[in-house]
């Protein structure tokens, strides 16, 4: 079975912190497709991921991270973009770097970073699979992040992982 991940990780230079123009998550920004994302009910696996990685954290005195549901649509985005156009990385044909993908939706940001895996078929194997990583298990362990959304989805016939995970964390600003 094959098995992917990759991480990214994120600062904004504190001049861009500053003189950005406030953006609210709620403004409505436009997809490629011209459609703004549909924010819906994470699913179960979905939810199992964040609570495993609440675990990690709390266990070792972190704060645990909020369920943000804009991020969790992004991350699902971001895992539906890399079956559907058969890629695994961080940077997509379609929505660009996770902070572009971000800016783009109008997700304010102080710091940020991305998790993806492909090929896990559980929340545990996932989480396990990012926790034995030193990428990985630094941005679910880094205290900045206030926020996180997670993103599943199976594989097709013509994809080349039967799974993708996407992981966003943000520290809000």
């Amino acid at each position: 079975m094959k098995r992917r991940i990759s991480w990214n990780k994120k600062v904004k230079p504190a001049a861009s912190r500053t003189t950005s123009p406030k953006r609210s998550v709620k403004t409505p920004v436009r997809r490629a497709s011209g459609l703004k994302p549909r924010i819906k009910q994470s699913n179960a696996f979905e939810l199992q991921v964040f609570r495993l990685v609440n675990m990690e954290r709390t266990s070792r005195g972190i704060p645990a991270l909020t369920l943000n549901s804009t991020l969790a649509e992004l991350a699902r985005l971001k895992s539906t973009d890399m079956r559907d156009n058969n890629y695994f990385g961080h940077n997509s044909p379609l929505y660009g770097s996770p902070q572009q993908m971000l800016d783009r939706f109008g997700v304010e940001w102080r710091a940020s970073a991305e998790n993806i895996a492909a090929g896990p078929t559980t929340p545990e194997e996932v989480v396990r699979v990012w926790m034995n990583s030193t990428g990985h298990r630094a941005n679910i362990l880094d205290r900045r992040f206030t926020d996180t959304g997670v993103g599943y989805v199976a594989g097709n016939p013509t994809s080349e992982y039967r799974t993708y995970w996407t992981q966003l964390f943000i520290q809000r600003p």
